[in-house]
This record gives C-alpha cells, structure tokens and sequence, in this order.
C-alpha cells in the first residue's frame, strides 16, 4: 500500500500541471473544430481575445497550463456548452487589418478546443 502511494505521488509530481509561471514567447495558436459527426480541425494565428465586442490583449505570462513539453505550452479553453450559454467563453480573433484597437480589423475565430504558445518555464 505504501508503495502504491508513493508511486502515485512521483506520478502527480512530475507531471507539468503545476503551479509556476509560463512566459509566453512565441505566437498564439489555436484549434478550432468544425463538423458534427467526422470533425475537421485546423490551427489559426490568434492575435487577440475578446468579449462582448471588447478587444483583449493576450496575456504575457500564465501561472498554469494543461500541459507544457519540450518549450511548447497548451492550454485548454473550457467551452462547455453551459459556459457558452453564460457567455463566459471568451471569442478569439485573427488580425486581418485596419486600427488594432477595432473589433472590425479582426476576424472572429470563435472558441478553439485549446490554445498553444512557445514558452519558458519560470
């Protein structure tokens, strides 16, 4: 029994889901998804977030990610269908030109399943 313990803690340890802090320095990118029963995925360039028609700068830094391998961090976007319902799920957008600070430069992505960045473990 104890063994088992202790095996499951190395097993929780070393896992990259930990409290730390992840500098972004790469490009954001996400999933998104379309189709019902065969879904087709494709990654998009993410250059902002939004929500009800304000724009959002993406964070520099995020003190945990779903995963982090090799320099590369992911993070999932939870977008359940009762979030969406709240309107709790932030939109994302791509830069397609104009004034940055106007919703109309960007196109609307949606909700990607995650996201993922270039980082550094701080």
């Amino acid at each position: 029994m104890l063994q088992m313990f202790a095996s499951l803690l190395i097993v929780f340890a070393s896992t990259d889901y930990a409290s730390a802090d992840y500098l972004v320095t790469g490009k954001f990118e996400g999933s998104f998804c379309s189709g019902f029963v065969i879904e087709v995925c494709k990654f998009q360039r993410i250059d902002a977030s939004g929500k009800n028609g304000q724009l959002f700068q993406l964070p520099e830094r995020f003190d945990h990610v779903t995963e982090y391998k090799s320099g590369r961090c992911w993070r999932k976007v939870h977008s359940s269908w009762y979030l969406g319902l709240t309107g709790n799920i932030p939109t994302f957008y791509r830069y397609i030109g104009g004034p940055k600070h106007l919703v109309e430069s960007y196109e609307d992505l949606g909700t990607p399943d995650f996201i993922t960045f270039k980082c550094e473990k701080q």
